[in-house]
């Protein structure tokens, strides 16, 4: 005779694990938010990510009330690994924020006095053919088309579904040379990103890789991709605690002159007819609203 055994918890799949309605939305960042103004959605997003490292940072006490002990170098290690993690999930947020600031530029082209559809295309395709693969030609993919059927914005959270499509079919959303080229084929005379936020976003794109596709050590190849971390070869990447601060930091400084830079662009051609209802619009479109930073909270170990 067999001993009653306890029920356990039902099995369940990744997928059910999946929150649909969870209680803290107000602190998610929505393709709506982004649809709306890119640059405060994605600067809301690393503000969040800034917020939960210091929580961790400020709070690992608390959690002996949960009888969980953490020794020194636990904690330490802890932290390391939160903040590590966090990178490829902001740069991932930084494609969307690219994406769709270019595809509300796109849906809103018919506003520009200059903008010209077959040299937009021709831009994008030259833009294209520096890939090692293919020949700038733009393919897009029918079966992601299909997906678009009975399309309602307002279920969905998009507002630039054709730009949107576009910006999905185009490659190279890591490469801030290929990103300017990209904006530029708007007519715009200026670069989206200046030569100081190219070489800031090539290091922090190449990081991103390394840890996302070699276990989160610099190879050797991948560090002489980047003339400031060919001394690097071989490390494992860690950061300190106040990594991702900095980032938050630096990326706000980034985002707010980038987007300065594409709306007065934008506005330098816009046509004389547009209605008071469709300027504030995109005036909010551009925004990239930004916090007054404290002082730098040092590095620190958490105790």
């Amino acid at each position: 005779m067999t001993a009653n055994r306890k029920k356990g918890k039902p099995k369940k799949d990744f997928i059910d694990y999946f929150k649909h309605d969870s209680k803290r939305k107000a602190k998610h960042v929505t393709f709506t938010d982004y649809s709306t103004s890119p640059g405060n959605a994605f600067l809301k997003y690393s503000r969040e990510a800034k917020d939960a490292v210091e929580y961790f940072r400020n709070n690992v006490k608390k959690l002996k009330k949960h009888k969980i002990k953490f020794k020194q170098d636990d904690a330490d290690a802890s932290l390391e690994l939160i903040v590590i993690s966090f990178l490829p999930s902001l740069m991932g947020h930084f494609v969307t924020y690219q994406k769709h600031l270019f595809a509300g530029i796109f849906e809103m082209s018919i506003f520009l006095k200059s903008f010209d559809e077959k040299s937009f295309i021709k831009m994008l395709q030259d833009a294209k053919s520096s890939e090692s693969t293919g020949n700038g030609s733009i393919k897009l993919d029918a079966i992601s088309l299909c997906s678009y059927r009975n399309f309602q914005p307002e279920h969905s959270g998009l507002k630039s579904f054709v730009g949107l499509y576009l910006a999905d079919n185009l490659p190279g959303w890591h490469d801030p040379i290929k990103v300017n080229n990209y904006f530029k084929a708007f007519g715009f005379s200026t670069d989206f990103f200046n030569n100081e936020d190219c070489k800031e976003l090539k290091v922090l794109w190449q990081l991103r890789h390394s840890i996302v596709h070699t276990g989160g050590t610099l190879t050797r190849p991948d560090s002489q991709k980047v003339s400031t971390l060919r001394n690097l070869s071989g490390k494992t990447i860690v950061f300190e605690d106040n990594f991702i601060w900095i980032f938050a930091r630096k990326i706000q400084q980034i985002i707010h002159t980038s987007s300065q830079r594409l709306e007065t662009a934008f506005f330098n051609d816009l046509v004389s007819n547009v209605s008071s209802e469709e300027t504030k619009r995109m005036k909010i479109f551009f925004e990239a609203k930004g916090i007054t930073w404290n002082n730098n909270p040092k590095k620190k170990k958490v105790s």
